[in-house]
């Protein structure tokens, strides 16, 4: 996954939980549509709406590709913040794939404390009887008691 983010962005935390360097780009796919929402929303905070609709109807007239269109934005971004576009969000998937690290290290003490409870057993049960709510009372049990 050689593009134009890979150089910037920082895979040893998820790494250093066991991922794979090649499992680590991927986690970028996972947290690039809330990176994509959070740096819509700081480049509008800057630059706000009307001049985001401006940009949009610009790239439209010079029927611009996506490539084309964010140097547009990252142009008059950088002109009010003095700050890459790109490195912005750069720094937003670092941060996400930092977040990332964190889950999956609870996910992984939460298995290792409900298989310690004994309780694994009667919650497959349940799921496979379809009984959710029930399942989820034995699980919330399971992860308190251990």
């Amino acid at each position: 996954m050689n593009n134009l983010f890979d150089s910037g962005l920082d895979y040893q935390p998820l790494i250093k939980i066991g991922l794979t360097r090649e499992q680590a780009q991927k986690m970028v796919a996972v947290v690039m549509p809330l990176v994509q929402l959070k740096l819509q929303a700081k480049v509008e905070a800057v630059l706000g709406s009307e001049k985001m609709i401006a940009l949009k109807a610009e790239a439209d007239k010079q029927k611009l590709d996506f490539v084309a269109s964010l140097d547009l934005i990252d142009g008059a971004y950088r002109g009010k913040t003095g700050e890459y576009l790109m490195e912005q969000m750069r720094l937003l998937i670092n941060e996400h794939l930092k977040l990332m690290v964190k889950v999956i290290t609870q996910a992984k003490t939460d298995e290792a404390k409900f298989t310690q409870s004994g309780l694994v057993g009667q919650f497959e049960k349940l799921l496979d009887e379809g009984k959710a709510d029930e399942a989820a009372k034995i699980l919330e049990k399971g992860l308190k008691d251990a």
